[in-house]
């Protein structure tokens, strides 16, 4: 039995295109390290692209493997050469890489430092088959944009990742999480590594992870044979791409809220306009509307009523007022008979 297996998970209607890209890598991956390699395609899961990983650990966690790796399917391994169980830490049964300013090379727009949940080692205890389990308990109950990421900080009282607060003191989970080397997680454009063994195509609209990745991909056999200085500075220009990227989606976002906003007020102007009009001309509107309606119900001529319809305060009006009657025309005068 190996000693580790490697588990990825993706729908094969929303990212079978990325899967082309990064699954050989990952079979030869665990093919040098003497790994099992399994991959869920959950089509029938109602959990999303996030939390569909937690499943197939906690799966994994029940068989007879010392550790178990997740691999986001946007996850491709740059080098072979380095097995990633040589991380491991004695008394750590979860290693994550943490991305802020002491650990990694910060790229494109400011990040909050925090853990990154696409790339997990995991000892299996009976710990970890614990902590995934109560996290697959919180599915629904986080309301943030990190999904399960944020359930992970969540769980390990890091609020102020999240935007919630301070961190919490004292928590036990703490204890048994440690760092995971950038390496094994450098995000392009995100938060970088100096040497990567797997970049990480997180964060990105999906078009533009699918064009790098094919760049990327396109470049890997120099990562097998090249030096240090090479393999950064392929690196570096993934990143600089994917920073761009980064840049030009967030701008391009902002534009789309500016107009949004702008949208929203002329349609709230428009409407304050159509109110102030209103509440100025109904005043005048109803007496008249008013008249038309005691008209179509009262006219003698219209409705067939006679001077009894016409309201009293009218008629004791119209007596008091009574209108003079015209005179009759003064016949002309005739010339006098002889």
């Amino acid at each position: 039995m190996p000693r580790c297996c490697i588990v990825t998970a993706y729908r094969n209607s929303e990212y079978a295109a990325l899967a082309k890209l990064t699954l050989p890598r990952m079979q030869a991956f665990a093919a040098r390290h003497g790994h099992e390699l399994r991959v869920h395609r959950m089509e029938d899961t109602h959990l999303d692209r996030a939390w569909m990983k937690v499943p197939p650990i906690l799966d994994a966690l029940q068989g007879d493997f010392e550790f178990v790796v997740w691999l986001d399917i946007d996850a491709l391994i740059l080098r072979l050469d380095r097995d990633i169980l040589d991380e491991a830490q004695p008394g750590i049964d979860l290693l994550v890489s943490w991305h802020g300013p002491d650990t990694a090379q910060p790229e494109g727009p400011t990040i909050t430092p925090h853990y990154n949940a696409g790339i997990y080692l995991i000892r299996r205890s009976d710990w970890s088959k614990d902590f995934f389990a109560r996290m697959l308990a919180l599915h629904g109950q986080v309301k943030h944009t990190w999904s399960d990421q944020a359930a992970l900080h969540l769980m390990l009282g890091l609020n102020e990742s999240l935007g919630f607060g301070p961190d919490l003191a004292d928590v036990a989970d703490r204890a048994y999480v440690g760092r995971l080397d950038p390496a094994w997680n450098s995000i392009p454009g995100v938060a970088v590594s100096d040497d990567p063994v797997i970049h990480h195509f997180a964060g990105l609209p999906h078009a533009t992870r699918l064009k790098l990745l094919r760049s990327n991909v396109a470049i890997l056999e120099f990562y097998d044979s090249a030096p240090a200085p090479l393999r950064s500075a392929l690196s570096r220009q993934i990143n600089l791409w994917a920073a761009t990227a980064c840049e030009m989606h967030t701008l391009a976002e902002e534009a789309e809220k500016i107009s949004g906003s702008r949208r929203k007020a002329s349609a709230r102007e428009s409407a304050r306009k159509l109110i102030s009009h209103q509440q100025t001309v109904r005043p005048a509107i109803g007496p008249l509307r008013s008249a038309s309606r005691w008209k179509r119900r009262s006219h003698p001529f219209r409705s067939g009523a006679g001077s009894s319809a016409i309201p009293p305060a009218i008629a004791a009006w119209r007596r008091r007022n009574p209108r003079p009657c015209p005179k009759a025309p003064t016949p002309p005068a005739t010339a006098a008979s002889p």
